[in-house]
C-alpha cells in the first residue's frame, strides 16, 4: 500500500516528542526552545572565545618570527632605534644583516619591513 499527499493531510496530528526533566516530568515547548536558546548562546561564547584564542595564536606565532629574525642577526649589524628630528621622525628605524635602515610606524612594523627586506634579497 502507497501513501499518497491526500493520505498524510488526512493523517492525525502525532504528538511532539517531550524531554524528560530530571524529576521525571516532562518539559513544555516554551521550557525546550528556553533551553535551546540559552545553549545556543553558550555555544555563541565559545566560537566567540575560540575566535580570540585563534586571533591571540596568530600574533604569538608572528612576534615568535621577530624573535627568531632578531636571534639570526649578527649582533655589529643589528641596531634598533626610535628616530627624531630626521627623515622618518617618530619612526622606529630598524638595522639588520642587509645593512640598510627601514623603518616602520610600530617596532612591530619596522621589524616586518626589515624581514621583508631580507627576503626580497635573498
Amino acid at each position: 500500500m502507497t501513501t499518497t499527499p491526500k493520505d498524510l493531510a488526512d493523517a492525525p496530528e502525532m504528538p511532539e516528542p517531550k524531554a524528560r526533566t530530571a524529576a521525571g516530568g516532562f518539559y513544555s515547548a516554551d521550557q525546550l526552545a528556553a533551553r535551546d536558546q540559552q545553549w545556543q548562546a553558550k555555544i555563541d561564547v565559545l566560537r566567540h572565545d575560540l575566535e580570540c584564542a585563534h586571533a591571540r595564536i596568530a600574533a604569538e606565532r608572528k612576534d615568535a618570527e621577530r624573535f627568531d629574525w632578531i636571534a639570526r642577526q649578527h649582533l655589529e649589524e643589528l641596531s634598533f632605534a626610535l628616530v627624531i628630528d630626521r627623515p622618518h621622525d617618530g619612526e622606529y628605524e630598524v638595522w639588520g644583516d642587509h645593512r640598510e635602515p627601514v623603518y616602520g610606524k610600530t617596532f612591530r612594523d619596522a621589524i616586518d619591513a626589515a624581514m621583508q627586506k631580507e627576503s626580497d634579497h635573498g
